[in-house]
């Protein structure tokens, strides 16, 4: 009987311990956006704009990823921002680094 107690008791931890673990991963998915400007335009801009980002956010050789954010950053200056403005974005995905993979 009370071994029966303690397996639901430990059924019911396991329970709260993955919603729990699942929620923070939502969480996380939703405030890093607010951080990092391409995840950001990943989110906020245009289909064309986002695809650019996610393109640049997953590139695996530092070529792909110069390709990528030329691109990105040229599809954002043709939208009327000035060139100060996307320097400053380039000098801000230049100081982050390479993208944080994470499963």
């Amino acid at each position: 009987m009370c071994s029966k107690a303690m397996q639901a008791g430990l059924d019911e931890v396991r329970r709260v311990a993955k919603s729990s673990a699942y929620e923070a991963r939502i969480i996380e998915e939703f405030v890093q956006p607010l951080g990092d400007p391409v995840r950001r335009a990943e989110w906020t801009y245009p289909y064309h704009v986002a695809a650019l980002a996610r393109q640049y956010r997953i590139a695996t050789t530092p070529a792909h990823r110069k390709d990528a954010i030329l691109k990105l950053v040229r599809s954002l200056s043709q939208g009327g921002a000035t060139f100060g403005t996307w320097e400053q974005q380039i000098e801000v995905l230049v100081k982050a680094g390479p993208p944080n993979f994470r499963n």
